[in-house]
């Protein structure tokens, strides 16, 4: 009896760490989607309104505790976390000048070329 009590202890305490790796999991996912589509809309706004066109927003200082990157070449826009996830998208726009990183950043649009301070 000791042991089945034992086993199922067991397989409770497991059960209850699988179910926080995984909900730890779904927000990290989110979170970093949201960041990265936050990342997008900054890029087509800036490239739809035009020449002229400047704005300063602000990006999270880590996803889940995470630092991460973001870089934007050949149309894609890609968020890598510091723990090796990483998530993309395809964008209209083949590259932006600069780098975007957490805290303040700049956009702006200058003849056509998107810039980010």
């Amino acid at each position: 009896m000791l042991i089945f009590l034992s086993a199922v202890l067991i397989l409770l305490i497991v059960g209850g760490y699988l179910s926080t790796a995984k909900s730890i999991l779904i927000k990290e996912e989110k979170e970093a989607r949201n960041v990265l589509q936050k990342v997008i809309n900054e890029i087509e706004l800036a490239s739809y309104v035009g020449a002229g066109y400047e704005r300063v927003f602000y990006l999270p200082y880590s996803i889940n505790g995470l630092g991460y990157n973001i870089t934007v070449s050949n149309y894609t826009v890609k968020l890598t976390l510091k723990n090796g996830r990483v998530w993309a998208e395809i964008i209209d726009i083949e590259e932006v000048k600069g780098y975007f990183h957490p805290g303040k950043n700049l956009i702006k649009n200058v003849e056509g070329i998107i810039y980010v301070i």
